[in-house]
């Protein structure tokens, strides 16, 4: 077992970044992605569950969801695994939470104050087309000028993210994630070390390291599974073409060089 849990499983991300017996971690990790004008200076951990009033977005369980001592509200959702629509997802999540600012059966214009909410998206894929592993978005007119402070999206794209010789917390945090824990660090400071400490699979609990290990299991069994699903589907698709190749009479070389595929496999179509 690897020294440190996976910070991009499930498991591991909550139990290091969203642990509510260490609120300050959570409020370390949120200054240091997306390095506010004016940092957190407290945070309090919040039901995860998005309440949502319709049945299509009831039971969304964001990854962190907190405010601050200004009540400003922070989400963050973690995804390893591709999601075409997501910033989509992302926009449409903060529309609801942000109306649900909105002071039910008050007649009064100041139901409409709203507080800011900040979205963190942090993906192991890619969204935007380019080489920026951060993206701040937030309301802006034609001339760039900010238009309002109450929506906010930071998308980080660890996979773009190249620094090997991390020396800032935010560094630190990002090489953390995208090596998933598998990192010989010297030197760390404070703040990093308090996450690795988090971290460290024999620091956990005996019920802990049980939880953690099943899911570590289950998920590279599902990635062994899905890999393995691939390769059969690619196999099966060169022997397609060099059944189709076979069929019109070319030199069995180049079918072996055009496929991959052996001399004695392309020779076992020939009966099919």
């Amino acid at each position: 077992m690897p020294k440190y849990i996976d910070p991009l499983s499930d498991f591991g991300f909550k139990r290091i970044f969203a642990n509510p017996q260490h609120p300050e971690v959570t409020r370390k990790f949120l200054n240091a992605l997306l390095e506010l004008e004016k940092p957190i200076a407290e945070v309090q951990l919040q039901n995860q569950e998005n309440t949502a009033e319709n049945l299509e977005t009831r039971g969304v369980i964001f990854d962190i969801f907190c405010r601050d001592i200004d009540g400003r509200e922070f989400i963050v959702e973690l995804q390893r695994v591709s999601q075409k629509y997501f910033v989509d997802r992302s926009l449409f999540y903060v529309c609801r939470k942000l109306s649900s600012q909105i002071k039910k059966g008050s007649t009064s214009f100041d139901k409409y104050k709203l507080t800011p909410i900040y979205w963190l998206g942090i993906t192991n894929f890619d969204i935007f087309q380019d080489e920026n592993y951060i993206h701040k978005i937030n309301l802006r007119d034609d001339k760039c000028q900010n238009m309002n402070e109450n929506l906010n999206f930071v998308y980080v794209e660890l996979r773009k993210f190249k620094n090997e010789n991390p020396q800032t917390l935010k560094d630190l945090i990002l090489y953390f994630m995208k090596h998933e824990g598998e990192i010989d660090l010297k030197n760390t400071d404070y703040e990093f070390n308090q996450i690795l400490e988090l971290a460290t699979y024999y620091n956990l609990s005996t019920e802990e390291q049980n939880v953690y290990d099943i899911a570590f299991n289950k998920a590279w069994a599902t990635f062994d599974a899905v890999e393995t699903a691939k390769k059969e589907s690619r196999k099966a698709e060169k022997l397609e073409i060099a059944k189709s190749l076979l069929k019109n009479n070319v030199d069995l070389l180049v079918i072996e060089l055009s496929t991959g595929l052996s001399q004695e496999e392309i020779l076992s179509l020939k009966d099919l």
